[in-house]
């Protein structure tokens, strides 16, 4: 049998091996370097937080310009990051247990016909989430870059922290602070990869889970009489992602409330900066990042509910009315069972999806209209 798909799951759990402690900030006997590189990311946040806030408090004087604007970004950044963390930190029982049973994913099969089907949607699924990662990785590490060598042209106005009782009259004061700025930034952006992709792995996964008994119910269904373990293992195999679903959603559940908020407060202050400075490149990678961290969960939200449906869709197309009374009886209940919705949802009571993200930069963009408009006329 081909288990193609483990040399993708291995890649991807030796990521997840740093991942998940620099997300949940969580330090076991691991050797010294892994040790310090879970804890480098957290304590970078806290001070990031500490001066940037520092700035916005000794900066802030009633005027709102580009450099605050940044500064606001950056703090609400490194409050979304603690939300996260703590969250992670809490549910880290939970974040174990539907690890543990993604892993099972990848070694339980029932017979040929789910191996086949398992290993090249695993793989699909796998490569999916690599390249995300890769893709996020450098659109938020260039963003962190991109701000830094825009600040650096900017001299004396270009940090946007400040060292609490570092001495302003020293040399290269103001290189010093925004190469601190740099490190503490992009660390700071290691703990929001971190988190994001872990969480995004175990969607893609679950997703991965549901196609698989989508597929496999598409070849046999008709087929019936030749698979008289096919609805045991459907259902069986379908509780087991509803369980993982449940059990995501009590993990994330607070979070995106948190990241939701944090990034409309954030779009409304780079949406801010694009108006007065819609010549400012970094203004716009920055809106990309922000747009791109918010737009992923609610892109998986919309896949995962498609995904979902599709277990009613593919049993409705059945010959049910061919089977023996004793199957219909368990077709039905089958497809009684996916008939209920599942998918995640913030704080456990709204959908994500698509919508939710449409109406959080329409709320930042008219907002910042109307800033903008006042402040015109006083």
């Amino acid at each position: 049998m081909s288990h193609q798909h483990l040399k993708v799951f291995n890649k991807i759990n030796k990521i997840l091996e740093i991942g998940i402690p620099i997300a949940s900030f969580y330090v076991t006997n691991q050797p010294l370097r892994h040790r310090v590189l879970i804890r480098a990311p957290f304590i970078a946040t806290v001070l990031c937080f500490a001066t940037v806030t520092t700035h916005i408090a000794n900066k802030l004087k009633g005027h709102l310009n580009t450099n605050i604007a940044i500064s606001l970004v950056i703090f609400f950044g490194c409050t979304q990051v603690f939300f996260k963390t703590f969250s992670m930190r809490y549910h880290r029982k939970s974040v174990l247990k539907i690890l543990d049973k993604i892993k099972s994913l990848h070694n339980n099969y029932e017979n040929n016909i789910l191996n086949s089907i398992t290993d090249k949607s695993l793989i699909k699924f796998g490569n999916i989430w690599i390249n995300c990662c890769k893709l996020v990785t450098i659109i938020m590490t260039g963003t962190v870059a991109a701000i830094w060598i825009n600040n650096s042209f900017k001299g004396n106005t270009g940090s946007n922290i400040e060292i609490p009782f570092f001495p302003k009259t020293i040399s290269y004061y103001n290189e010093i602070t925004q190469f601190i700025q740099l490190i503490l930034t992009e660390l700071a952006t290691v703990c929001v990869i971190c988190t994001d992709m872990c969480l995004a792995f175990f969607v893609f996964e679950i997703m991965a889970a549901s196609e698989i008994i989508c597929k496999y119910i598409s070849l046999n269904i008709n087929i019936i009489q030749e698979k008289p373990d096919l609805f045991k293992i459907i259902t069986m195999r379908y509780c087991d992602v509803v369980e993982n679903i449940k059990i995501f959603n009590s993990i994330y559940s607070i979070i995106p409330l948190v990241q939701f908020v944090a990034s409309a407060f954030m779009s409304l202050v780079v949406f801010f900066i694009v108006r007065m400075n819609p010549m400012d490149p970094v203004a716009y990678a920055m809106a990309l990042a922000i747009l791109i961290q918010f737009f992923i969960p609610c892109l998986f939200g919309e896949f995962f509910k498609i995904k979902m449906k599709r277990f009613s869709t593919v049993l409705s197309l059945a010959n049910w009315y061919d089977f023996s009374l004793k199957d219909q009886k368990c077709f039905l209940f089958i497809l009684g069972i996916t008939q209920k919705e599942y998918g995640l949802k913030v704080a456990g009571m709204y959908d994500i999806n698509i919508y939710l993200f449409i109406n959080i930069v329409k709320m930042a963009v008219s907002w910042c209209a109307f800033i903008i408009t006042l402040g015109s006329h006083l």
